[in-house]
Order: C-alpha cells, then structure tokens, then sequence
C-alpha cells in the first residue's frame, strides 16, 4: 500500500494511467506500479498500468524531462515603463461632467429644437 507522507505540507499523489512504454527515470520514481487488470480483478480488460507518484516527484520528473510549465506573459520586458496615474488624474478620453453653462457644442450656429 501506500503510506502517509508524515504530515509533509503539500504532499499529495498523482494516480496515472498509463499504456506503452515507460521511461526508466519516471519508473525510478513511481511509488505504485499496479496493472489496471489486477486493479479490476479481472485479466484482459486493458494492458494499461496505473501508477502512483508522490507531488514533489511529479515535480521532479517534470523539471528532468523539461515538461515543465509554460511561462507566460511578457519575458524580458521592462514591466515597470507603465504609464502611471496619480488616482485623481483623468484616463485620456474619460468622460467628464459637463459645465451646464457653456452652451452645447453641436458644430453649427443657429439650432432651433421644435
């Protein structure tokens, strides 16, 4: 069976099924190495295999394989040449309250409403 990590903080497992070839670093680091069939109780159902590693081999196994997470947003970049606002400046093109006496811009003279 599978014992309890002793109170490891994050020390979960990973339940893989797996079919075809298994490199021989990750089987280096799989805690359980169970065929579905005896899983089941039953011979022939699947040739898949069920393994079970702990988190920080799983961790492990991705950073020696390269499969590690994919960074994302800017790589390299200045994150600092943001254009900053002090909290009273207005954005450009927000909206402001209209002065009721200015007289409304409607680009010609003369409108009569009816």
């Amino acid at each position: 069976g599978v014992e309890e990590d002793g109170g490891e903080e994050g020390g979960g497992k990973l339940v893989y099924i797996i079919g075809g070839e298994i490199e021989p670093m990750v089987l280096s680091r799989v805690r359980l190495d169970i065929p579905i069939d005896t899983l089941i109780g039953r011979d022939g159902v699947s040739d898949k295999r069920t393994l079970v590693v702990d988190r920080r081999d799983v961790v492990a196994i991705a950073a020696d394989s390269g499969e590690t997470k994919a960074k994302r947003g800017a790589t390299g970049k200045n994150k600092n040449n943001q254009t900053k606002r002090s909290s009273k400046e207005k954005a450009k093109g927000s909206w402001v309250k209209r002065d009721s006496n200015l007289k409304k811009e409607r680009g010609y003279e003369n409108f009569k409403r009816y």
